[in-house]
């Protein structure tokens, strides 16, 4: 049996080789030996159909575990970016194409509850996603300023009303 120098002799000397000799069977395998991560892999050797040994090439594995630790860091930082830029990206979609909108809507329905009616509504886009509603509080106002007008006018006439001599007369009597 030939090794190489500073092989542990505990690889060296392990019952595997003979195992894979008598099953005619090639393996590779990581195993510890003497707390160093190593992968062996053994295969028979052949003559004439019939096995006259084994070969056995042992690799420190160490750095497989560091390379994976480097690999899984690498890894889970590009997700974070990711998560990062999408999550930037939503929320300026979100302020841009809605936020933006329902402020505008607010500031239009303050407007006419505290009586501006003749303001328009000129705060949304054509193609923008809340034009219907936008129309259809624009609808609102109209009747509201319309109904609003008519019934100052109906106030207004049955205050004259009051102020003819014959309703007064009815009315005191």
């Amino acid at each position: 049996m030939a090794s190489s120098a500073g092989l542990s002799d505990k690889i060296v000397n392990s019952a595997t080789p003979t195992k894979e000799m008598d099953a005619d069977n090639a393996s590779g395998n990581f195993v510890v030996a003497e707390n160093n991560k190593v992968y062996e892999f053994i295969n028979p050797m052949h003559q004439d159909n019939a096995v006259i040994g084994a070969i056995m090439v042992v690799q420190n594995a160490d750095y497989i575990g560091s390379d994976v630790n480097k690999i899984w860091t690498t890894n889970l930082l590009r997700l974070f970016l990711q998560v990062l830029v999408f999550a930037t990206a939503a929320v300026l979609v979100l302020r841009w194409l809605i936020l933006r909108p329902i402020l505008k809507m607010i500031k239009f329905i303050k407007s006419i509850r505290s009586g501006n009616i003749e303001q328009g509504f000129d705060g949304l886009e054509k193609h923008s996603f809340f034009r219907p509603l936008a129309d259809e509080i624009a609808k609102i106002s109209d009747s509201l300023s319309r109904a609003g007008s008519a019934a100052s006018e109906e106030a207004r006439l049955r205050m004259e009303k009051l102020d003819t001599p014959w309703t007064a007369h009815f009315v005191l009597t």
